[in-house]
């Protein structure tokens, strides 16, 4: 049984034939894509999970961060396995 808080150490440890582990679609696609990975349980989903950006309440909002979460918006939903609502 192994417990992380690193998605990266675990996807490792799976890819090294340590076990079986739960994680994100779009995080191991290309994996289950090549095979170097299998999908256990195909019919099983794990709950879906909220995207959420903090920032500090301000009426003025710097370019940077503008930006970034304009970014955000459009990057995510073409992110494979993430479902936008």
């Amino acid at each position: 049984r192994m417990q992380t808080n690193n998605i990266f150490a675990l996807k490792e440890a799976v890819l090294m034939g340590l076990g079986a582990a739960v994680m994100p679609h779009w995080f191991v696609a290309k994996n289950l894509t090549s095979g170097d990975l299998i999908n256990l349980l195909p019919n099983w989903h794990a709950p879906a999970l909220d995207i959420n950006v903090a920032y500090l309440p301000n009426r003025y909002q710097t370019k940077r961060l503008r930006a970034f979460l304009q970014s955000l918006e459009k990057a995510i939903p073409e992110i494979e396995g993430i479902e936008a609502l």
